[in-house]
């Protein structure tokens, strides 16, 4: 995803891409004056793109098409107040979008036909990532974190510091980043930090 905006102008006088990498070389693909916020590439090569409003949709082979992308609608009144943070997806069938209006945080459910009732959790979701439908967990600001077991979200102990990612491993491996550089793990419901790095955390990829 790529952004180029002026400082000086209101975010919805932006302008996004999607890109994709076509050999050796980036073909950006769905330009709009629009935020956007994450991206999401399913195993059925389906592109899932979120901005503030919205998640968009296309089928990989034609991404370069922009008549081909199409909005999954989330709809609802607590969706017309919440600004999207980004998309994650197990499968086609299992795609969560998530965001915050403040605090609480709220998440959806996509299940390839349409979206579940907003969920609304305890604290300002800014990731997602999990490694079955039942064992996902959401992480933010204040050290927020949830757990996913497949019928309803918990909260979990808070950790020091504003979450930027987590990455889910097992039931028992599940990594967290904080934005002033901590490196947590959490075993048997308890979080504990493994490591400190100078400046700012921002992602987890395969730990």
């Amino acid at each position: 995803i790529g952004h180029r905006f002026d400082p000086a102008s209101p975010s919805q006088h932006s302008e996004s891409w999607a890109a994709a990498a076509r050999g050796e070389r980036a073909e950006v693909t769905m330009g709009r004056h629009a935020e956007y916020k994450g991206v999401w590439y399913s195993q059925n090569d389906r592109i899932y793109v979120a901005d503030l409003n919205e998640v968009h949709v296309v089928d990989a082979a034609d991404a370069h098409r922009l008549d081909a992308w199409r909005s999954l609608a989330i709809g609802g009144e607590v969706h017309e107040s919440v600004e999207l943070e980004g998309v994650f997806g197990l499968d086609d069938e299992h795609v969560w979008a998530f965001g915050a209006a403040g605090d609480p945080g709220y998440v959806w459910c996509f299940d390839g036909r349409s979206w579940s009732d907003a969920a609304q959790l305890d604290g300002d979701v800014v990731a997602i990532h999990g490694a079955r439908p039942d064992l996902v967990y959401a992480v933010g600001m204040d050290g927020f974190a949830a757990r996913w077991d497949g019928r309803a979200w918990t909260s979990l102990e808070a950790v020091e510091g504003d979450l930027r990612d987590v990455h889910v491993v097992s039931d028992d491996e599940v990594y967290a980043v904080s934005e002033d550089g901590g490196l947590f793990r959490q075993q048997a419901s308890s979080w504990s930090e493994i490591a400190r790095f100078p400046g700012a955390g921002s992602q987890i990829d395969n730990p």
